[in-house]
C-alpha cells in the first residue's frame, strides 16, 4: 500500500481529462436539449393546393425508430397516414410517414420521438390545410410534464451517489489515506487502524456498488417504460432490447456496465495480490480501477443534458465530466473520511489520532479546495449553457438549480471552518476532534441532499430549453426606435413559408400614415440566397402590409424596413431573429458559439491553475510527485488559454459566404459613414457614385457602387475592400492595415444604404444623420448668426434685418424636410443663404439633427 501514496494516478487522470478533451472535440457539434423539432414538410399552418406525398419532420438529434411515430388526424380524429413512420436511413434526424391523396380540409400532424443521444422523448403537434383555410386555429404545442416519472430523480440520485462514492472511495486510498499513513512512524496500532479503515472502506465500496446495481437498473426500467408509455414492469423483452441496442442512451449504458464489472474485477485482483503478499508486484492495478470508475463519470457526462447542448456540444460535455470527477473527489472522499474518523475515535489513542488527523485533514482539505474551485468554475460554464437568464429562477430547473448551489454554498462554509478553524485546534483543543468529527458528518449529510438536487436538475428539461419553447410566438414581433420614431414589424404567422408582414411606424406626432415608400427586405443569412424586396401597400391608418412574403429556409434571417417620409428624414431599421418551422426561435435557446469556446477556454485556465495549487502549497515544486502534478496543470492552462486568445477555425464562412456581424441599424450605418469619408469618398465620391475629387485622375474609374454593391455577397465586398480587388490594373488598394474588420463591416452598412437609397427615388435627403457631426458644422457655419445656442444672439446677428430668427422656437414648428430645405436652398427675404455649394446633402442633414436638439422639451 505504500505505492499508493505516490500521486501518479492523480496525474494520469488529469492526462485522461486532457485527452478526453482532444476527444470531445471531435465530436458532433449540434444537438438540443431533447430531439425538438427543426424542420416540416409540410410546415406549420401551410395553406397547401394539392395533397402532400408525405409528412416529413427533422428533428435536432437522432431519432430510435421504435419509440417515434408520427399520426396525421383529420378534423373527425381519423387517421389518415399510410403505415408507419420511418426514420430515413440517410439521415437518423428524419421521420417521415407517406400518405395517400387527401381531400380538400384542415389535418393535425401529430408526432412523438425518443432522442437516441439523452434518452429523452418529446410530442408535439401542429396543423396544416388542403385547398381550403385553415378551418380552426393551431393547437398550442402540448407543455412537456414535469417529470416523465415520478421515480426519476430519485434512481438517478442513487446511480450518481454510488458511482461517485466508488471513484471518490478509491481516489481517497490513492491521493489521502494512503500518503498520510505512510508519513506516521509504524506502530501496532495504527497499523490495525489502518487494515480496519481498509476493510470498512472496502465494504462502503461493496455497498455503492450494490446501490448502483440496483438503481442503474431502475433508471433503465423507467426510461424504457416513459419511451413506450408503460409501467416499469411491462418493459420486459422488446422495449428493453429496443432502449439497449437502438438508442445512444443504451449504448452508454452498457459502457457503464463493463466498467462497472472492470472495477470490482480490479480490485478483487489487488485484493487477492494483497493476501498473497505481493501488493507491490500489482501495484498500477488499483489506480486502474480508480481510472475506470471515472470512466464511468464519463458516460453520465455522455448521456446527460450537455450531450445535448445545440452549439457548444464538445464543451459542455467536457465541463460536465470535470464537474462529475471533482464531484466525485470531494464528496465521495468527504464520505470515505466521515467513515475513517469513526474509526478512529474508536481505534486509536489521543495522541496518535491527532498526529493523524493533522496530516489528514490538511491533505483533504487541499484535494477539496481543488475540487470545489473545479465545481465552481464548471458549475458556472453548465449554468450559462442551461439557464439562458435570470428569470430561468422560475422554472423548475432554475428551482432545482438553486437549491443545490444553495446547499454547496453551506458546504464550503463546513469546509472552510475545517480548514481555517478546527484544524488548527487539533493539537491545542481537545474538543477538535469531536467538532470535526461533527462537521463532516454534517458534510456527509448535505452532499446526499446536493447529489438529490443533481438527480433533479438531470430529469427536468433544462431552464433554456423551456425559456426557448415559451419565446415561440404566433407571429414574430419587432421593434426599434429611430431617432424620434419608432418601427415596429409583425411577421404572420412567423414560420417557414408565406408570410404576412406589416409595418407600423410613429413618431411624436402619432401614426406615420403618409410615407412615400416603405420598403422591406429579407435576406437569409446561413446561405447566400440573394435578398428579396418588396413595397408595403399604404393600409391608410398608418399600417403598410407586404402580403405572401416567403421565408423559405430555417435558420438566421435579417429583415430590414426603409420608411420615406416626405416631411421628414427616411427610417431604417434591422433586425436579426432564428426562424424554426414552429415560429421563432428566441436567442435564449442557442448559446453563443465563439463566447462559449473562450468561457470553456477560460475555465480550463481556471481549472489548470487550481490543479496546481496543491503542488505550491505543498511545497512540492522541485520533486519528482510536483512535476507528475504540475505538468497536466500546465497543460490544461495552455490548452485554456489557447481556446480564449487564438480564433477559432470554424469562421463565420461556409463556402466563401460570410455574414457581417453588424446589422444595418443606424449606429452601424453612421460609423461607416465615418469611415467611408474618410477612406473612400474621395474616390468613390460622398454619394458611391464613383464621382470623387480623385477619380478623374485613377487609371480606372470608381465603380458606382450604388449599382454594384448590390451585386455581390457581403462577404466578397468584405475581402474586395480588406484585400483589395484582383482585377487587373484596379486602382482599389487593400485597407488591411488601414481599416479595422468591425470598421469595414460597417462601411458595408452605408454603402447598402446608399444603394437601397439610390433605388428609393422619392428619397429627398440622406437616410442616416448624425446630431454630433452636425454640431461642428452648425458652430463653424451657423452659429455666428444664430448662435451657439441657437436663439439668434450670434456676434453677426446685429448686423441682419430682420434677425436671425430664434431656432429654438422655430425647429418644433418645422418638420426635418422643412429645415433641410431652408438650410440648402435659403430663405427668400432674409440674409439666411443657401448652403448648397458651400456643404454637401449629407452635411446638411447632420446640421439638422443638430438643430433638432435644439428644441425645447
Amino acid at each position: 500500500m505504500l505505492a499508493l501514496q505516490r500521486a501518479r494516478p492523480l496525474a494520469a487522470l488529469l492526462l485522461l481529462a486532457v485527452l478526453a478533451l482532444q476527444f470531445f472535440a471531435h465530436g458532433p457539434q449540434k444537438a438540443s436539449a431533447h430531439a425538438n423539432l427543426e424542420a416540416a414538410d409540410p410546415p406549420q399552418n401551410a395553406v397547401l393546393q394539392a395533397s402532400p406525398s408525405r409528412i416529413s419532420l427533422r428533428f435536432s438529434e437522432p431519432i430510435a425508430q421504435s419509440f417515434s411515430s408520427i399520426q396525421v388526424l383529420d378534423t373527425a380524429g381519423a387517421r389518415t397516414e399510410k403505415g408507419e413512420a420511418v426514420v430515413d436511413p440517410g439521415d437518423s434526424k428524419v421521420l417521415w410517414v407517406g400518405l395517400d391523396a387527401l381531400p380538400n380540409g384542415t389535418y393535425t400532424v401529430a408526432w412523438r420521438n425518443l432522442s437516441t443521444v439523452d434518452g429523452h422523448s418529446v410530442r408535439g403537434s401542429y396543423v396544416f390545410s388542403i385547398g381550403e383555410p385553415i378551418s380552426a386555429p393551431a393547437a398550442p404545442q402540448q407543455e412537456p410534464p414535469l417529470l416523465r416519472s415520478k421515480a426519476e430523480p430519485f434512481v438517478r440520485w442513487g446511480a450518481l451517489l454510488s458511482v461517485l462514492a466508488i471513484f471518490g472511495g478509491l481516489a481517497f486510498q490513492v491521493l489521502i489515506f494512503g500518503p498520510a499513513i505512510a508519513r506516521l512512524p509504524r506502530s501496532e496500532a495504527l497499523a490495525g487502524a489502518a487494515t480496519l479503515v481498509r476493510t470498512r472502506s472496502a465494504r462502503f465500496i461493496g455497498a455503492a456498488g450494490a446501490l448502483f446495481i440496483a438503481s442503474s437498473l431502475g433508471l433503465f426500467l423507467v426510461q424504457a417504460g416513459t419511451a413506450r408509455d408503460l409501467p416499469w414492469y411491462r418493459t420486459f423483452g422488446e422495449p428493453l432490447n429496443s432502449v439497449l441496442l437502438d438508442t445512444d442512451y443504451g449504448r452508454w449504458w452498457l459502457w457503464r456496465a463493463a466498467l462497472f464489472i472492470a472495477v470490482f474485477l480490479f480490485l478483487a485482483f489487488h485484493g487477492a495480490m494483497a493476501r498473497r503478499g505481493r501488493p507491490r508486484d500489482f501495484q498500477f492495478v488499483f489506480p486502474l480501477a480508480v481510472a475506470a470508475a471515472g470512466a464511468m463519470l464519463l458516460t453520465y457526462s455522455y448521456t446527460s443534458h450537455s450531450a445535448a447542448a445545440p452549439v457548444v456540444r464538445p464543451f459542455a460535455i467536457t465541463s460536465d465530466f470535470f464537474h462529475l470527477i471533482a464531484a466525485g473527489l470531494w464528496a465521495g472522499g468527504l464520505l470515505s473520511l466521515f467513515i475513517t474518523l469513526r474509526l478512529f475515535s474508536r481505534s486509536l489513542g489521543d495522541e496518535e489520532r491527532v498526529k493523524l488527523l493533522r496530516i489528514l485533514i490538511p491533505r483533504f482539505s487541499v484535494l477539496a479546495f481543488t475540487s470545489v474551485v473545479v465545481l465552481v468554475v464548471t458549475g458556472a460554464y453548465s449554468g450559462w449553457v442551461h439557464v439562458s437568464s435570470p428569470s430561468a429562477a422560475d422554472t423548475p430547473y432554475g428551482g432545482a438549480l438553486i437549491a443545490k448551489v444553495a446547499v454547496l454554498a453551506i458546504l464550503i462554509v463546513f469546509g472552510a471552518l475545517n480548514l481555517l478553524w478546527v484544524g488548527k485546534r487539533l493539537a491545542a483543543d481537545s474538543r477538535a476532534p469531536a467538532l470535526l468529527k461533527t462537521f463532516v458528518a454534517s458534510e456527509a449529510s448535505l452532499i446526499l441532499l446536493v447529489v438529490l438536487a443533481t438527480g433533479w436538475l438531470t430529469s427536468l428539461e433544462p431552464a433554456r430549453q423551456v425559456e426557448a419553447r415559451q419565446a415561440r410566438l404566433d407571429a414574430i414581433a419587432l421593434i426599434q426606435k429611430v431617432n424620434d420614431a419608432a418601427v415596429s414589424v409583425r411577421v404572420t404567422p412567423g414560420v417557414v413559408g408565406s408570410n404576412t408582414i406589416v409595418v407600423e411606424a410613429r413618431d411624436r406626432r402619432g401614426a406615420i400614415a403618409n410615407a412615400r415608400e416603405v420598403r422591406v427586405t429579407t435576406t437569409f443569412l446561413g446561405g447566400d440566397l440573394g435578398a428579396q424586396s418588396a413595397i408595403a401597400a399604404n393600409q391608410g391608418d398608418g399600417r403598410y402590409i407586404v402580403e405572401s412574403l416567403s421565408l423559405s429556409v430555417t435558420g438566421l434571417w435579417q429583415l430590414e424596413v426603409l420608411v420615406v417620409r416626405p416631411d421628414g428624414f427616411d427610417l431604417r431599421t434591422a433586425h436579426r431573429f432564428e426562424l424554426t418551422p414552429t415560429g421563432r426561435l428566441s436567442d435564449v435557446g442557442r448559446p453563443d458559439e465563439s463566447l462559449g469556446r473562450r468561457l470553456f477556454g477560460l475555465e480550463l485556465l481556471l481549472i489548470g491553475l487550481a490543479c496546481a495549487v496543491p503542488v505550491f502549497v505543498t511545497g512540492s515544486v522541485r520533486r519528482k510527485i510536483g512535476k507528475q502534478l504540475l505538468a497536466p496543470a500546465i497543460g490544461l492552462s495552455v490548452i485554456g488559454l489557447l481556446f480564449v486568445v487564438v480564433p477559432s477555425q470554424k469562421e463565420s464562412a461556409r463556402d466563401g459566404f460570410q455574414v457581417n456581424p453588424f446589422p444595418p441599424t443606424g449606429p452601424s450605418i453612421l460609423a461607416g459613414r465615418v469611415a467611408y469619408s474618410q477612406q473612400c469618398a474621395a474616390c468613390h465620391g460622398d454619394t458611391g457614385k464613383g464621382d470623387g475629387p480623385r477619380a478623374a485622375a485613377l487609371s480606372m474609374r470608381p465603380l458606382d457602387l450604388t449599382v454594384h454593391a448590390p451585386l455581390h455577397p457581403e462577404g466578397q465586398l468584405f475581402n474586395y475592400i480588406k484585400n483589395g480587388t484582383k482585377v487587373p490594373g484596379s486602382p482599389m488598394p487593400p485597407f488591411t492595415g488601414t481599416l479595422a474588420d468591425d470598421q469595414i463591416w460597417h462601411i458595408i452598412n452605408y454603402i447598402n444604404s446608399l444603394a437601397s437609397q439610390s433605388q428609393t427615388s422619392t428619397s429627398q435627403a440622406p437616410t442616416i444623420s448624425s446630431a454630433a457631426q452636425g454640431k461642428n458644422i452648425y458652430i463653424a457655419s451657423c452659429a455666428p448668426c444664430h448662435g451657439e445656442s441657437g436663439k439668434g444672439d450670434g456676434p453677426h446677428a446685429p448686423a441682419h434685418n430682420p434677425p436671425p430668427s430664434n431656432l429654438t422656437l422655430g425647429v418644433a414648428r418645422l418638420t426635418e424636410k422643412q429645415l433641410f430645405d431652408f438650410t440648402r436652398n435659403g430663405v427668400q427675404g432674409t440674409a439666411m443663404p443657401g448652403f448648397a455649394g458651400f456643404l454637401n446633402d449629407q452635411q446638411i442633414a447632420d446640421v439638422v439633427a443638430h438643430l433638432k436638439t435644439l428644441a425645447p422639451p
